[in-house]
């Protein structure tokens, strides 16, 4: 069985749910401190690009050159920046 594929995006009105598209929820975040709630979602809806970056630079093979490894570096990064909330 697989996952349901990303983009996970988190509902701007309520940053607590987790969206595959409107009306498909894939997680809600239920706890009572509000900020370690959002986070929570953050990091949720990162664990598509996060495991995608993860096998990009696992499969990484050095033959396929800079350009690939500064490529999958950056889809790292930005993955990083969706979980925490960060800028890229």
């Amino acid at each position: 069985m697989t996952h349901t594929p990303g983009p996970w995006k988190i509902n701007r009105r309520n940053p607590c749910r987790v969206y595959l598209r409107p009306g498909i929820v894939i997680a809600v975040t239920l706890q009572d401190n509000f900020p370690e709630a959002e986070a929570n979602a953050r990091l949720i809806a990162a664990a598509p690009d996060l495991l995608a970056a993860l096998v990009a630079i696992t499969t990484y093979h050095p033959s396929a050159g800079e350009e690939v490894w500064l490529q999958n570096c950056k889809l790292a990064r930005a993955a990083i920046a969706k979980a925490t909330g960060a800028k890229e």
